[in-house]
């Protein structure tokens, strides 16, 4: 996985939302698996273990899909 083009969000706080992009060997970028939002200010990540847990989900099962076809 890796990052994709973030945008720039502003609400009551304003930080950078990242994509979350699958890649796998010979088949380049699969797609967007989720987001982790990033505070301008602090650096800091916006991340859950729940969180984390989708995106694994996410890449999983597109990975699975896109090598079964």
């Amino acid at each position: 996985m890796r990052g994709g083009e973030p945008d720039l969000v502003v609400t009551d706080r304003i930080y950078w939302r990242v994509p979350v992009v699958l890649t796998l060997p010979g088949h380049g970028s699969v797609g967007s698996v989720g987001t982790i939002d990033v505070d301008v200010e602090t650096g800091q990540l916006h991340v859950t273990p729940e969180l984390i847990a989708e995106i694994q989900q996410r890449a999983t099962d597109l990975a699975d899909r896109r090598t079964s076809s």
